[in-house]
């Protein structure tokens, strides 16, 4: 019985050897597509190991970007910890900042114009970031923008 399943055992161990290394792979998940995921947990094992926080999407995203869009505030202080650029644009011609401003998030803004965001950003619409905070109805957060440079008579 015993001779039994040690060679089940060891039948397990090869099949594990030879074909779990690609199921463990598959598992992985690199850090832009775990900030896109939202899946904190292996965003932040991912930045403890050293993942380029400088990478991008085909789209120009990065993970700041997502970091914003889920207001995940630990992991953009991470990020940005770790050398994220924090004025990075995407194909659209939007910043963390401005993906910050959309979600109305007061301490996302504060994170990010702390380390540097361009309080004068712009897309290429025109809109800044100011009249994105202001259109969601964020005070606070107009008030951190025009406290530090944003345009207050910018149009479209």
């Amino acid at each position: 019985m015993l001779q039994g399943n040690l060679r089940y055992f060891h039948v397990f161990s090869v099949a594990l050897l030879l074909g779990g290394s690609s199921m463990l792979q598959g598992l992985e998940l690199d850090l832009l597509e775990a900030v896109e995921r939202n899946q904190p947990d292996a965003a932040l094992s991912l930045l403890a190991g050293g993942a380029d926080v400088s990478a991008t999407q085909p789209d120009g995203a990065t993970a700041l970007h997502w970091a914003a869009h889920w207001d995940a505030l630990e992991i953009t202080q991470r990020l940005l910890e770790a050398g994220a650029p924090v004025n990075a644009v995407n194909d659209l011609g939007v910043t963390p900042l401005s993906v910050a401003c959309r979600n109305g998030s007061v301490r996302m803004v504060d994170a990010l114009l702390s380390r540097g965001a361009d309080a004068r950003t712009a897309e290429p619409s025109g809109e800044t970031a100011l009249m994105t905070c202001a259109r969601t109805g964020s005070t606070e957060a107009v008030e951190q923008l025009l406290a530090l440079g944003a345009r207050k008579n910018a149009f479209e």
